[in-house]
């Protein structure tokens, strides 16, 4: 952490002195967390400063800042094909280092389980001492859920209850894009985890979300395209798409010696979800290859060892679902 909290300065400079920042954050716990955090902060740090959020999907984000191009983007948990000059990125997935960028990132350091310091905890790292002060712990909480089984996390957040903090991690996941609002709206003004809990509608779109997501896991059979050896590999329709992720995660904690791959189709694109516990020790990387097979396909992917996501044209279909299956 030594090497992040040294790089703080160099961040926090071109956001003290931004006239207007463009916040581009993926749309799960951690992006809308983050996005909520650094606009809040950074409005603290440079009063003067005008914020516009966004959470656009992947293979919109170019265009997004091409049309607020007096804006300075800052992207969170998220990436453009190409970075503008002067653009401030903060993310915890593996990258090349981009040029001219202010870039936040553990993995640029060499720093060991850089993937764990995720993008909510770095926006944390940037504004520690007045977040502390502001009793905004909970939502870097709710954020690093997922990853504060790592030692290191958990030493930040062991005077939460972890079972209201996996609830609201679920409740913020559960969202769906014209939620999101709400959802910034409701992060702004609850004071405690408990007053974030008790909003009413969170709460039943959460229930039902979770009604619907355990009917998908204990039938996904129904949706195999390949489920044989050490593959399944599914294909949900369209009005399932946000339970990839939760779903291929869940099937992934029950076979971890199998590759997950979770998809829906709208479109003409192909978007899936790949999970896979056993990656690093079979020296597989699920993100670079998402990375690579979309670059070459004209869509979006990316993300870690063992979890990643990729968007690709429908005609390569074909070839993604062989490529699983000999991987």
């Amino acid at each position: 952490m030594k090497e992040l909290l040294q790089k703080r300065e160099e961040i926090l400079k071109p956001l003290r002195t931004a006239k207007r920042l463009l916040i581009i954050g993926d749309d799960d716990a951690d992006g809308i967390i983050a996005a909520h955090l650094l606009s809040k902060y950074v409005s603290r740090l440079n009063p003067y400063v005008s914020i516009l959020i966004s959470f656009p999907p992947r293979e919109d984000i170019d265009r997004e800042v091409e049309q607020h191009k007096n804006y300075t983007p800052v992207f969170l948990d998220t990436r453009p094909k190409k970075f503008p000059e002067g653009s401030i990125f903060i993310d915890h997935h593996p990258v090349d280092a981009p040029e001219n960028v202010y870039a936040f990132n553990p993995h640029l350091l060499g720093i060991k389980d850089a993937s764990r310091y995720n993008t909510g905890f770095l926006v944390y790292l940037l504004f520690r001492d007045e977040i502390e002060k502001g009793g905004d712990l909970w939502k870097v909480a709710v954020s690093s859920y997922h990853d504060a089984s790592y030692d290191f996390l958990r030493n930040f957040f062991k005077e939460f209850d972890m079972e209201k903090i996996k609830k609201a991690d679920n409740y913020i996941s559960a969202a769906v894009p014209n939620e999101i609002p709400h959802l910034l709206s409701l992060l702004e003004r609850s004071k405690t985890l408990d007053e974030f809990l008790s909003d009413e509608k969170l709460k039943e779109i959460a229930e039902e979300r979770e009604r619907i997501f355990k009917e998908l896991l204990n039938n996904y059979e129904k949706y195999c395209v390949h489920c044989e050896g050490r593959r399944i590999i599914l294909l949900l329709p369209e009005e399932y798409s946000i339970f990839k992720n939760s779903l291929s995660t869940a099937l992934s904690f029950r076979n971890p010696e199998k590759i997950i791959a979770v998809g829906t189709k709208k479109g003409q694109m192909y978007d899936f979800s790949l999970r896979f516990q056993g990656a690093e020790k079979e020296e597989i990387h699920l993100g670079k290859m998402a990375r690579e097979l979309s670059q070459k396909w004209g869509g979006s992917g990316g993300g870690h060892a063992p979890a990643a996501g990729i968007k690709f044209k429908e005609e390569h279909l074909k070839e993604f679902l062989e490529l699983l299956k000999q991987l």
